[in-house]
């Protein structure tokens, strides 16, 4: 009785796992061909369920799977916002885009006044070069928008833009321009729409208006035209546009961005020019010099940096921007090989700055100059020693304890190296 019992019961669980291999085999053949290839165990009653299994499946990228899943969620629930915008996903990255315009044309015969979805309705024609439907679709889009609500416009013309239709957006903000009397209105996405087109005159009028703007849409404008004035084909138009501006010299980024451009394009009289008048449109404070200055030195235009260091001497003698210039001025020097006179320009900022920070790092220049530039160790160890006794809350004490030894290895006396590097023990 028990060898039978034992008998049915292991037939009985053989039959149970070919029944289940069978039926996930049926399941398999019925599934979408795409990268998943294990059927997706859901409860058919539960929505939330499945759309967070869609989540998963279009975060790996198996967006046939999810795209299937979700049309069997859709025709249960048409007006189910979520799944209408996971399901249009998945349509847009298989670029299924008559299925989304289905979708979302469905949507909008309940929802007629949904700027959002209109939108959309009109970039996946767009998606299909099907211009003239999105140029209607997107005048509907239009029709809704209340106030003037330029955010929403801007929606419009970025997506126009976006979707390759520049002349409809071109009209749209010419239009809009007449309606609210305002000539500067979207400026950047029409100088953006001339830019691609490459009507850099008229391109760069547009940025030019949008330079006095403190907001971010100024900075983006500036950015622009420096672009155009890096780019060869564009350069000089854009150079001669802006020049052409009666107010030209009032405007301070724009001088600003022609300032840069000369110095970048090797017009090193002309960049030094508008850096003057930079400065002076900023108040003389002289930042606008100094900065000058730096960006030559970086760039190995020693010249011309020692030639703004010498008209900041010459203007800005009581300015606080005095010492930086002549630490400029001094490394320049340096990286010139012209080294007693560099050390003479330390010594003037020791001798003039009211700051111990400047007073013990100018020493420690001069110090550096006679060990590494000069070889005269002596020489160095008297300055370093000076910052040592004198400085020490200026400068590192342990980086000077560090430059006093290499300056004895240096110099050759080894028991003496060997004792600076013992106190750093």
């Amino acid at each position: 009785m028990i060898k039978n019992f034992v008998k049915q019961t292991v037939i009985l669980f053989f039959l149970v796992i070919l029944s289940s291999l069978a039926a996930r085999g049926e399941n398999a053949s019925k599934m979408p061909r795409g990268i998943n290839k294990h059927p997706i165990q859901v409860n058919e009653n539960d929505i939330n369920t499945k759309i967070m299994i869609s989540r998963q499946l279009i975060r790996q990228g198996r967006f046939t799977d999810a795209a299937a899943l979700l049309e069997t969620i859709y025709e249960q629930n048409p007006d189910n916002v979520v799944v209408i915008n996971l399901l249009r996903k998945c349509y847009e990255n298989l670029q299924l885009s008559e299925k989304a315009e289905q979708l979302i044309g469905r949507y909008l015969k309940k929802h007629p006044d949904n700027f959002g979805y209109r939108l959309l309705y009109a970039e996946t024609l767009a998606n299909q070069a099907k211009f003239e439907q999105a140029g209607q679709a997107y005048d509907k889009a239009g029709a809704l928008i209340e106030n003037n609500n330029n955010v929403r416009w801007q929606l419009i013309i970025q997506s126009m833009i976006t979707h390759n239709m520049d002349d409809k957006a071109l009209s749209l903000i010419d239009n809009l321009r007449k309606k609210t009397a305002d000539k500067n209105l979207f400026a950047f996405q029409r100088g953006s729409i001339f830019e691609k087109q490459k009507k850099y005159i008229d391109a760069t009028l547009e940025f030019y208006s949008l330079l006095p703007d403190t907001t971010r849409l100024g900075n983006e404008a500036e950015k622009k035209l420096l672009a155009l004035l890096a780019f060869d084909d564009s350069a000089e138009k854009v150079e001669n546009t802006l020049l052409k501006q009666k107010h030209l010299l009032k405007n301070k980024r724009a001088v600003k961005i022609l300032a840069t451009y000369y110095l970048r394009s090797a017009q090193y009289k002309k960049a030094f020019e508008f850096t003057i008048t930079q400065d002076s449109l900023g108040g003389f404070k002289g930042n606008s010099l100094v900065a000058y200055m730096n960006n030559c030195a970086e760039r190995k235009l020693y010249p011309q940096a020692l030639s703004m260091g010498d008209y900041i001497f010459r203007h800005y003698q009581n300015n606080p921007i005095m010492s930086e210039a002549r630490f400029i001025y001094a490394q320049v020097l340096q990286q010139m090989g012209r080294y007693v006179e560099a050390v003479a320009v330390y010594d003037t900022i020791f001798a003039g700055s009211i700051y111990q920070r400047d007073k013990a790092t100018a020493l420690y220049q001069i110090g550096k100059i006679y060990r590494d530039d000069l070889h005269q160790y002596d020489h160095a160890l008297v300055y370093f020693d000076s910052i040592r006794y004198n400085f020490s809350n200026g400068l590192s004490y342990t980086n000077i304890l560090k430059d006093i030894a290499y300056c004895y290895l240096k110099k050759g006396d080894l028991k003496k190296a060997q004792t600076q590097f013992q106190q750093l023990l």
